[in-house]
């Protein structure tokens, strides 16, 4: 799981097996980029834990309350921990 931040702001949350690959590919402006490794597994869980809680303004909305992200925050907080 990735994270694309500009002026000390994350501003967008991303998921690859090969960041090395994949964050060129963005067309959107930042200046420096931290990531967390995880199980291939789990990226979609992980990722979409930090779209919640971190709310970045490039990722999109599912609505005025709930940012886009592959699992959707009310089933994320009802997932058992493996």
């Amino acid at each position: 799981v990735y994270f694309l931040v500009d002026n000390g702001e994350i501003v967008y949350v991303g998921q690859s097996v090969n960041i090395y690959v994949r964050i060129p590919q963005h067309g959107i402006k930042f200046d420096k980029y931290a990531f967390v490794p995880c199980p291939v597994n789990l990226l979609d869980r992980l990722e979409s834990f930090y779209i919640h809680v971190l709310r970045p303004r490039l990722n999109g909305n599912f609505n005025d309350q709930e940012k886009s992200a592959p699992i959707r925050f009310n089933k994320l907080l009802n997932m058992e921990v493996a």
